[in-house]
């Protein structure tokens, strides 16, 4: 179900490296002024398959498209599935302290939208997810015109005095890199920033290098906006 199909003229479709399919198609796929129609779809780790889906008009037929394209991105699109999934219990009930109760960073953005307010100038976003411990963006650099992905995790750590560890390795296709920094802020939380030369983990290298330095990942690691993490 969230696997792509075969490649198609009138249709693009990618399943990311978390497994979360995203279809952009056409209603009519011999007609290229057909209504778009953009899902995103994911099984959830208690075997519920959710699916969100939009169009650029206010039905899937029988109308004209209102918009170039569907009000959301592909990315948007899959953090809302992404929202859909937490608001439910194991046993597929809606689960009501889930919008009604404040929420710990387990369950909230807050770590995406920290690592938004740090990516430098030079970049801009085209994309987001992320729930909980982690957040990524994929970034596009307008000077070469490529998007690549860049993501934020914490978790429980030791305080250790600011101490930050640089990483460069190979990623999961050839010619693809992960280059990351660490660090342990003074309240125990392990910050990783980590950037890729694709535009997703488990995809070709667009690039030859990730867009940003061990010293600008290092930077971004190490800001005082992670220190109002709970």
């Amino acid at each position: 179900m969230t696997t792509c199909p075969a490649k198609s003229s009138s249709e693009s479709c990618v399943t990311n490296t978390y497994g979360h399919k995203i279809r952009q198609s056409l209603v009519d796929g011999k007609n290229p002024d057909s209504v778009k129609k953009w899902q995103a779809l994911r099984v959830s780790s208690d075997g519920f398959l959710l699916e969100a889906t939009e169009y650029n008009a206010p039905a899937e037929k029988g109308v004209e498209a209102t918009r170039n394209k569907p009000p959301l991105t592909a990315m948007h699109l899959d953090e809302l599935a992404g929202a859909v999934e937490g608001a439910f219990t194991k046993f597929g009930v809606m689960d009501a302290e889930t919008l009604s109760s404040p929420r710990p960073i387990q369950g909230s953005w807050e770590v995406r939208e920290t690592l938004e307010t740090l990516v430098p100038a030079g970049l801009s976003q085209r994309g987001l997810g992320g729930l909980g411990d982690e957040g990524y963006i994929v970034v596009y650099d307008a000077k070469l015109k490529v998007k690549t992905f860049l993501r934020a995790t914490v978790a429980p750590g030791t305080p250790d005095g600011g101490k930050v560890r640089t990483q460069q390795k190979a990623g999961k296709q050839p010619g693809s890199l992960e280059w990351s920094a660490e660090t342990v802020t003074p309240q125990g939380l392990r910050v990783t920033v980590t950037a890729f030369n694709s535009q997703y983990p488990n995809q070709a290298a667009v690039r030859p290098e990730p867009p940003l330095t061990l010293a600008q990942l290092s930077a971004m690691a190490t800001s005082d906006k992670w220190h109002n993490f709970k």
